[in-house]
């Protein structure tokens, strides 16, 4: 499955801020449990002892699915997917050799379930840098327990520019009246972002980083502004669509006509 990231401030997915001197960086670990799920959190701290940097740690936080009924290498590639391997493209203890090495992936990034059930496992990733690329990136992984592979907007939607299209008209109120918003407080900005394009419709691959919930479907939008004004970027719209609104849009076999029927 493809993920799409979310990127309010405009930077590549997975950053490495350079150029920092980086004197020492040590790992520790611990967990804590949900009680009501199958699933733990994982929590590592990589302390960074920097010149001129803002942050004496970096911290990675993320669920780990314990399993049900499910064979341990299944088990096992479904973590892959929810956890920093399958999003980051590095093992905890790989990242530690980053930070040890004079790296500095990011500074915080933690993921969280945003859905559970019906046999599906959704996570959000939330993660944050500083340096040469500051910002936030968001991604969402669906995960279909019993088989352990993820879904995308092609599992869910017939047509995914008429899903998106459908949420578009929704969507760009609320993103207008937040560009209004933000123009009443910084005029000079409007002129030059609306010639960059902004605001950008909500697309196809908007659809990736959509978030499950009980009755229906929570669609973000990420305004995407050139990095020369990320600083005044908005936080990512969220808009709530219920499933009779969203079920025209599926087919049969979709795995939302599964979760909500």
């Amino acid at each position: 499955m493809k993920h799409i990231t979310i990127w309010s401030k405009d930077q590549p997915r997975y950053l490495l801020a350079v150029g920092l001197t980086i004197l020492l960086a040590l790992s520790c670990s611990s967990q804590k449990t949900y009680t009501a799920l199958p699933i733990s959190m994982a929590k590592h701290e990589f302390k960074i002892l920097a010149q001129d940097y803002p942050f004496t740690k970096a911290v990675l936080e993320y669920p780990v699915f314990k399993g049900i009924s499910q064979s341990k290498i299944l088990v096992e590639q479904i973590n892959y997917h929810i956890g920093p391997e399958g999003i980051l493209g590095k093992k905890p203890d790989e990242l530690e050799k980053d930070f040890i090495d004079g790296l500095v992936p990011f500074t915080s990034a933690k993921a969280e379930v945003v859905y559970y059930g019906k046999g599906f496992l959704q996570v959000l990733w939330t993660v944050e840098s500083i340096g040469a690329y500051s910002g936030t990136s968001r991604t969402t992984v669906l995960v279909e327990l019993e088989k352990g592979i993820t879904h995308g907007p092609e599992s869910m939607f017939e047509d995914d520019l008429a899903m998106a299209r459908f949420v578009d008209k929704q969507m760009m109120p609320l993103v207008e009246k937040a560009l209004a918003d933000l123009y009443a407080a910084h005029p000079d900005a409007e002129a030059q972002l609306s010639d960059a394009g902004i605001p950008l419709p909500y697309g196809p691959d908007d659809l990736f980083n959509l978030q499950l919930e009980d009755g229906g479907i929570r669609f973000l939008y990420s305004f995407k502004f050139p990095q020369s004004y990320n600083a005044i970027e908005p936080d990512p719209l969220v808009l709530f669509i219920p499933w009779k609104d969203i079920e025209p849009f599926t087919y049969e076999g979709s795995i939302l006509k599964r979760i909500y029927n």
